[in-house]
């Protein structure tokens, strides 16, 4: 006896319905929704996006202004400093010139004197020359290479009433001409002064070979009366022998 089941010939000819998966259903409100949601996130990014950028232009602005600005006030500084510039070189400039002038003209004015003193000297002394190259042997060149006088000769200069002669008293004593080299301008300005006083106390000790002057007679009052009371002859004898008695 089978025990296989039995199958309904309609049951195997009928076909088995299909499975069918149950579709989801959006509703427009939703899909509307979610729509509206995803603008508005565009547009907010949208927003920040372009906030952002004008922030950065108005950075960008701001820099080129104040860029800008410095510029300019570094070409009006830059300005400033070449017009003071011009006008301190155009200064100096003239400062030097007037300086240059001023020392030409004072070396003209030593040129001519010191000319003067060496034809003076030269005319009371035959060595004179002679003595100033001993001098300057000494103490040193007379004239500096810009024609202006030395420090020794501005003391002699300054200081001596006679320089011609004070310079030739130093020339031909070189041991006293030999103290003054090195000295600073005041002690060698005091120096001068006392060497040129003492030359000078010196001159005027000087006993002088003219002759000595004839000192007058004079008699008494009554000598005189008797005198004048002689006759011419007798006169001149009286007053011989006044004479003879006083030598």
């Amino acid at each position: 006896m089978s025990t296989e089941p039995q199958v309904s010939p309609d049951a195997e000819t009928q076909n088995p319905a299909p499975e069918t998966e149950t579709p989801v259903v959006v509703t427009p409100e939703a899909d509307v929704e979610t729509e509206h949601e995803a603008s508005t996130e565009d547009g907010d990014d949208a927003d920040k996006a372009l906030k952002r950028m004008q922030r950065r232009i108005d950075k960008r602005t701001a820099d080129v202004y104040r860029t800008r600005g410095e510029n300019e006030a570094l070409k009006a500084r830059l300005a400033e400093l070449e017009a003071s510039s011009g006008k301190t070189e155009t200064t100096r400039d003239t400062d030097d010139v007037n300086v240059r002038a001023e020392q030409i003209a004072s070396a003209k004015v030593f040129a001519q004197r010191a000319n003067e003193m060496v034809d003076a000297g030269t005319k009371k002394h035959s060595d004179f020359t002679t003595a100033l190259r001993d001098l300057a042997s000494e103490v040193g060149e007379f004239v500096r290479p810009n024609g202006m006088p030395s420090a020794f000769m501005e003391a002699v200069l300054e200081v001596a009433d006679k320089p011609t002669e004070l310079l030739y008293h130093l020339g031909k004593n070189p041991e006293i001409a030999e103290d003054l080299s090195g000295l600073s301008p005041y002690k060698l300005a005091q120096k001068l002064t006392r060497i040129e006083a003492e030359l000078k106390e010196s001159g005027s000790k000087k006993t002088s070979s003219a002759p000595k002057p004839l000192q007058e007679v004079r008699g008494s009052a009554s000598n005189s009366r008797a005198l004048a009371d002689l006759e011419d002859k007798d006169f001149v004898k009286r007053r011989r022998e006044q004479i003879a008695s006083r030598r």
